[in-house]
């Protein structure tokens, strides 16, 4: 079984390197092969972990994409998942640290799933629910529930890149009005889901048949941790956790 994880990086080289050596690690213990693709958004590059069972890859981007042009970054990730040969791609943050067994759950629970449309599967369970006007979460098992909604981090087999690099509008600039986040994650959701939004009207609007089904783990396969965002500098993680304990 091999997996293909990509993660993008910004000037967080001491994360980055506890998370890549968690790779290595949950690599051997579950017997599985990882190619690890790492993206350095305009930072100097900084050292990759490695293993017998990971082959890592820099790919040093000459440009600092940050949030209002993050789009950019995660259309290249796509990308190079699009042309990786692997059985499951997963898309990670540089400041995760992995449960116990990542890999061993993570396709665990996507065999779980009896669904032929399903598109994505998020690692991350958080305070969020119905997000970008999704429906109500249904439990599907003990360990998935069908969101209708994605966020970036997640796990998905070749259909998503494939359906993302098949269309050049997938990912746009997000609004001048967004401030609170890339836009990224909404704009995977409403084009998986065969929706637009009209920055106009702030409307969505049917464009297409519904590409397939989203879901997410009922208990997180990663800690997100409680430190400051590089690209939400402004959002203290302290103060999201503290909303989610009300």
């Amino acid at each position: 079984m091999t997996f293909h994880v990509v993660i993008n990086t910004y000037k967080r080289p001491e994360m980055l390197d506890r998370l890549t050596k968690q790779i290595c690690l949950e690599a051997s213990k579950s017997n599985v092969d990882v190619i690890l693709d790492v993206f350095f958004d305009g930072c100097d590059p900084y050292p990759i972990s490695s293993g017998d069972r990971v082959v890592s890859r820099a790919r040093n981007m000459v440009s600092h994409r940050g949030k209002k042009k993050y789009y950019e970054l995660v259309k290249m990730n796509f990308e190079v998942m699009r042309d990786t040969e692997a059985d499951y791609h997963i898309k990670l943050d540089d400041d995760l640290v992995l449960k116990n067994d990542f890999f061993k759950h993570c396709a665990e629970y996507w065999q779980s799933i009896r669904d032929d449309s399903k598109m994505t599967l998020m690692l991350l369970r958080d305070h969020r629910e119905k997000m970008w006007g999704s429906d109500k979460p249904v439990m599907m098992n003990k360990d998935v529930i069908r969101t209708d909604w994605c966020d970036l981090i997640f796990m998905c087999d070749d259909k998503l890149p494939e359906l993302v690099c098949s269309r050049d509008d997938f990912f746009m600039p997000p609004p001048d009005w967004l401030t609170t986040s890339s836009g990224v994650g909404r704009q995977l959701t409403r084009n998986i889901r065969g929706f637009k939004y009209d920055d106009d009207t702030m409307t969505t609007y049917t464009i297409s048949q519904r590409c397939g089904n989203m879901y997410q783990v009922a208990t997180s396969l990663v800690n997100h941790g409680n430190h400051q965002s590089m690209m939400n500098p402004e959002r203290n993680i302290t103060h999201i956790n503290a909303l989610k304990e009300r």
